[in-house]
Formats: C-alpha cells, sequence, structure tokens
C-alpha cells in the first residue's frame, strides 16, 4: 500500500515542478491518518512553533528503496510538502536531511552545542518522537529501525506538548517510574496553544470524571512543610536539603523555600509523575520551589528561563547550568496547594505582544486586575504546565508570567522547573545571590 502510494506521488511530483522550493521537497497536504493515528491531533491549522515538526513516515519501498515523507514544518498544517529520502544509516543522517532542506530555527544554540561536541557524526540534536496511539505519549526514538509511521521532530532535543488551538482537549495516559506507580490518564486542556503554549492538567477517573491531579490531602500535606520549613528558617533551623528566603529582589513579595525530596515520599512522587508529564528524566529538575503569598502579595512579570544578556546577574549556580545558552529552564510546572481570592498566575503578553506598553505604563493596575492575555485561577490541586522555550530551545519572550494581588486567603504554590539537559548539580543556594 505504501509503495503505491509513493509511485502515485513520484508520478504527482512530475507535474508539479513549479512547487519544487529547493531540495527537492514539494508541497504536500498531511494525510487525515499516519500509520493509524490522527494527524490533526498533532498539527495544527492555525498555530505554528518554530523548530516542531509532524512526519508521515511510510515504510521503505522496496521497488526504489526510497521513502516519501510528508512533513509539516512549525507543527502548521497548511504549511506542508513531501520530500524524497534515502535509506539513512542513523537518525542524525535524519536529522542532516531536514537541515538541508530547512535551517534551524536556533542556529546559535546548535552552533554552540556543536563546537562542545556535543553534536557529533554519531549524535544529533533532534530529537525524535514517535507517536503509535492517541491515547499514549510519544516514545523517543534512538534508531532509524523505529523511524516509520507518525514522527514528531523537535530541533531543540526536547518534547513539547502542541497546544493546536484554544480550549483543546487532549486525554492521554502515561505510567510514572516507580516499582509500585500506576498508569494514570491525564487531560491537557490549552489554556493558550501559542507564544507561550499553557495548559491546565487534570486526572480523569474510569468513569471519565475529572479532577485535579493532587488530592486534598497532598496539598495539606505540601502546605504544612512550606509553613514548617520557613517557620524553622526564621528562627534560624537548619531545614535538610532546603534554603528560603524571600523572593522581593527579583520582583515579588513571597516567602520561599527551596526543598530536596531526599526521602520525602510525596515530593519524590510529584517528581516521578513530572518527568512523565514533559517526558523527561530526573537529572532535568530542579529541586522543589514552595512559595507563600499573603494578602496583596504578587510577582511581577518574568521569565523562568534565563536570558544571555542577564548572566551577569546570575549565581554560581546558575552560570554553571546555563552553560552559555546551551542549557536553559524550557518547561514550568505548578501546583496551587490552596485556593484563593484573586492570586491568578497570569500571562499578559499572551496573544499580544503589545500588551508591554500596557504593563509599563500601569502595572499595579495589571496586576491586581489581571486583566492582560490569560490567566488561571488559582483553586487547590490545579496544575498548571507552560514552556519558556520554543521547539528549538530559542527564550520565549512572551512566556513572561507574573502572580497577580493575593485578594483574599494564603497562596500556597508548589514549583518545578525542568532543564533542556541534565544538570551538573542541583540548586544549593538561594538563587537571589549574586557572586
Amino acid at each position: 500500500m505504501w509503495c503505491s502510494q509513493l509511485l502515485l506521488l513520484l508520478l504527482a511530483s512530475i507535474t508539479a515542478e513549479s512547487a519544487i522550493t529547493g531540495g527537492g521537497a514539494v508541497k504536500a497536504d498531511m494525510p487525515a491518518e499516519c500509520d493509524g493515528v490522527s494527524t490533526a491531533l498533532w498539527a495544527s491549522q492555525t498555530h505554528l512553533v518554530r523548530g516542531y515538526h509532524v512526519l508521515c513516515v511510510p515504510d521503505v519501498c522496496s521497488e526504489t528503496g526510497k521513502t516519501n515523507i510528508t512533513i509539516c514544518w512549525n507543527g502548521r498544517s497548511t504549511s506542508c510538502q513531501s520530500f524524497e529520502m534515502d535509506a539513512m544509516e542513523k537518525l542524525v543522517n535524519v536529522e542532516e536531511k531536514l537541515m538541508g532542506l530547512r535551517k534551524p530555527t536556533n542556529p546559535a544554540r546548535y552552533a554552540m552545542l556543536k563546537k562542545a561536541k556535543l553534536i557529533t557524526q554519531e549524535k544529533g540534536l533532534y530529537g525524535f518522537y514517535k507517536v503509535s496511539s492517541s491515547s499514549e505519549a510519544p516514545k523517543a526514538i534512538s534508531s532509524v529501525k523505529e523511524f516509520s509511521g507518525l514522527i514528531l521532530v523537535f530541533e531543540g532535543g526536547n518534547f513539547l506538548w502542541p497546544g493546536i488551538e484554544n480550549g483543546f482537549k487532549r486525554t492521554i495516559t502515561m505510567k510514572p517510574d516507580g516499582p509500585k506507580s500506576k498508569a494514570i490518564t491525564v487531560q491537557l486542556q490549552t489554556l493558550n496553544a501559542v507564544r507561550p503554549a499553557v495548559f491546565e492538567v487534570s486526572l480523569l477517573t474510569d468513569k471519565g470524571q475529572k479532577f485535579h491531579l493532587s488530592t486534598a490531602k497532598d496539598c495539606k500535606g505540601l502546605v504544612k512543610k512550606t509553613n514548617s520549613s520557613l517557620k524553622k528558617v526564621a528562627m534560624k533551623q537548619r531545614v535538610p536539603g532546603g534554603v528560603a528566603g524571600t523572593d522581593a529582589g527579583r520582583g515579588g513579595v513571597s516567602t520561599t523555600i527551596f526543598v530536596a525530596n531526599n526521602d520525602d515520599k510525596l515530593l519524590k512522587r510529584m517528581d516521578r509523575y513530572i518527568q512523565a508529564l514533559t517526558l523527561t528524566t530526573a537529572a532535568q529538575l530542579e529541586i522543589t520551589k514552595l512559595s507563600r503569598y499573603r494578602h496583596d502579595e504578587t510577582f511581577v512579570p518574568h521569565l523562568d528561563a534565563y536570558e544571555p544578556q542577564t548572566i551577569k546577574g546570575m549565581n554560581v549556580w546558575a552560570r554553571e547550568q546555563f552553560q552559555g545558552g546551551m542549557n536553559n529552564r524550557f518547561a514550568t510546572v505548578l501546583l496551587y496547594l490552596s485556593s484563593v481570592t484573586g492570586g491568578s498566575t497570569n500571562f499578559p503578553l499572551a496573544g499580544d505582544p503589545t500588551n508591554t506598553d500596557k504593563l509599563s505604563q500601569n502595572m499595579e493596575q495589571h496586576q491586581k486586575n489581571c486583566d492582560l492575555g490569560v490567566a488561571s485561577v488559582v483553586e487547590t490541586g490545579k496544575h498548571l504546565l507552560f514552556y519558556n522555550t520554543d521547539a528549538g530551545s530559542a527564550v520565549d519572550e512572551s512566556a513572561r508570567h507574573m502572580g497577580c494581588n493575593v485578594l483574599e486567603g494564603e497562596k500556597f504554590l508548589f514549583n518545578k522547573w525542568i532543564w533542556h539537559r541534565p544538570l551538573t548539580r542541583n540548586f544549593v543556594k538561594d538563587e537571589s545571590e549574586e557572586d
């Protein structure tokens, strides 16, 4: 079947030479299904994601020894082409073929990694993920033997959930690591589809009922841990694996404690869940940040990812991990541990970059009203996942976010940052400190 389709496509390409754009690629339509999987769940008609590409890869045709691949550049179903590819020995060869068709969206980082010999003839940078089922998370592939069917490509190497469109809901079953862990079904609802991609995450029961991922008991336990840790710090007592301080120096007035999971079963379970949700490893996760916001406390718009121009203000640990721009916080997971009035997490630039001017003119009003861009309402147990970089690992300026004023109650927040590459060591001192 695949071979017949290939011959038809080759004949069609002869009459469509005017559509050839270079490298032998011709304009094409992505099929509605690829190896039995709906492509509409992975390629958007309206939104693009820089550095993310969707491929439909049939088996190699025995008659020609070639494969005719359809690719939707930047994850957009209206920007698709087909091209012919010889049999490849390694995935890095596929990467080189794609780069021959279209240059990487973040050439500076690619050049840095290549200079550092982290990109070689044996191992490239691009991440390849195979979608075998619409109801399961894609799986990373490491061999051309697995390079068939619906393949997602991420130029920066890390997986990012595509938003598709605002309000889009994706249901996925995944199994966190751990001897006693059980498969769980989650729903990702797109709060903002592009720049930045923001998702609210919920757990689904066998009966289809939706509830937040962490139970009230879990949240109460984390609130208790936050308060007890901050109390110890106030009394100048040591918190095992923890560093506390105020975020006032970074534009906030909350109180914060950084805590390593050590032997804490709840924190370890949360880490395993976050690894499954973001398709990352334990070595890419920072230690947990727990925060408390009281009445009228807030946090001004900021980026979780580090920017090259701010490197002089980084502490030793951050500069060590940043590696001149080769590594960064590409994703953030937030968990609300309490319900309050106000205190929403707000992305003021989502959908309208010109909101920067409005913010600068009346920051205090917009922090209180939370009326620009998109915002996630604070509810006990709600998870928020958002990306601080695009799929090419370039910092996304529109990912600036703020904590709006808490109007009533105490807001407690669990925060986890995920990096592109494994950390050389984990956080050991307050980030507000500089050398």
